[in-house]
């Protein structure tokens, strides 16, 4: 009989220990910076940047892909003869710049 209330003791001390370092491990992981994993990965914080549109352009849609920012232009007045805003931009996010150019032309 003492050894099975020792027992119980024993196993009553190793849950509470258990549970206490789940709260600290929880309670720890949100205290972390909300930008901590950005940093880690060597992105750093933008600010305002500003992208050089051609003029009579708008941005006409965005996605994202192989952690590249794609930016689809079209005119503003909606006139389709406009080449320079038939272009699709792609960004860097981490830097904001323009890493290349679509220009998608008829061949003739």
């Amino acid at each position: 009989m003492r050894a099975l209330k020792a027992l119980v003791i024993v196993m009553g001390i190793i849950i509470v220990i258990g549970v206490a370092i789940v709260v600290v491990t929880i309670v720890h992981r949100m205290q972390g910076k909300p930008g901590t994993a950005a940093t880690a990965t060597g992105a750093a914080q933008l600010g305002d940047v500003v992208l050089p549109l051609p003029p009579g352009c708008r941005v006409a849609e965005m996605t994202s892909a192989n952690d590249r920012l794609w930016l689809r232009l079209e005119p503003l007045t909606g006139n389709a003869a406009d080449a320079a805003c038939a272009d699709i931009l792609i960004l860097d996010p981490a830097t904001g710049s323009v890493v290349g150019r679509l220009s998608p032309r008829t061949s003739g």
